[in-house]
């Protein structure tokens, strides 16, 4: 198991990871407006991988190329995407009932 390694400023080699072809000056402003909020910048040295919360994509990688892509598209094309999903369950849901009679019943 490696030990994650935390950032808590915005690095060249962060802002490098989170380029996103075609789309650089709009990950770059992404990258600048995350650090300006106080996010950490966690690094799996295992998987090559940075991770910041759990609502952002690890980056680099396809999750991440898809989130800068929609972020792009919302602003310029005034386009509304699904960002999140929330989904849940109870034992009522499990245990007695179908989903499809469950998702009736909220």
């Amino acid at each position: 198991m490696s030990r994650n390694y935390v950032y808590t400023e915005l690095t060249n080699v962060i802002e490098q990871a989170m380029l996103v072809g075609g789309l650089e000056s709009e990950s770059t402003q992404i990258s600048h407006f995350i650090a300006e909020h106080g996010e950490r910048f966690h690094f799996n040295p295992e998987k090559g991988r940075y991770f910041i919360n759990s609502f952002y994509p690890s980056f680099p990688g396809k999750a991440w190329e898809r989130f800068v892509q929609g972020g792009y598209k919302m602003v310029s094309q005034n386009t509304r995407i699904p960002i999140q999903a929330d989904i849940e369950s109870t034992n009522l849901c499990c245990r007695k009932y179908t989903m499809a009679t469950c998702s009736n019943l909220c």
